[in-house]
């Protein structure tokens, strides 16, 4: 599996009195295909089995957590 890093840019507007807009960005992992380069998760889900776009088997053993 591929592993990039994101930023997702998250708006809040807040209403009454005081009227404000919070922006908050976080960083975070996104798991792509290796086929089609598609963003399959944001977390290790290992119970999916093939690419919902291209239909590829994923490979989750290189980022799973040791125990």
């Amino acid at each position: 599996m591929n592993l990039i890093k994101t930023t997702t840019t998250r708006r809040r507007m807040k209403y009454g009195a005081l009227r404000k807009n919070t922006v908050q960005e976080t960083k975070s992992d996104a798991y792509l295909c290796p086929n089609c380069k598609k963003l399959v998760s944001y977390v290790p889900v290992y119970t999916l089995r093939r690419c919902v776009y291209c239909n590829q088997e994923l490979i989750w053993e290189s980022s799973k957590p040791a125990n």
